[in-house]
């Protein structure tokens, strides 16, 4: 993990090089949406990860939910509408 942390991890947004403490403060409304319990935040970011890197690497799993994080914090959407939203992401697609 400390090769993670010192490698991709510390050019991600949010991360700093000295450790994996956050630059900025985290904007936990994402997760108190009235329509989305803390839980299932959890969920649909799970399943979001799942089915978006489920053959990928534990970097490349990680990188889903960094997106997926930051597109519901600068939306100020909860997380599964994040996922939702028409076209983010490929497993939601009507086939």
């Amino acid at each position: 993990m400390a090769a993670l942390r010192n490698g991709v991890l510390s050019s991600l947004p949010g991360f700093n090089s000295g450790g994996n403490k956050p630059k900025k403060e985290i904007d936990y409304e994402i997760c108190r949406s009235a329509d989305v319990s803390p839980l299932e935040a959890v969920l649909w970011l799970t399943l979001n990860i799942y089915h978006e890197a489920r053959s990928e690497d534990q970097l490349s799993q990680i990188a889903v939910a960094h997106v997926t994080l930051n597109r519901a914090y600068d939306r100020r959407l909860s997380v599964k509408r994040t996922v939702l939203q028409p076209k983010q992401f490929s497993w939601t697609f009507q086939k």
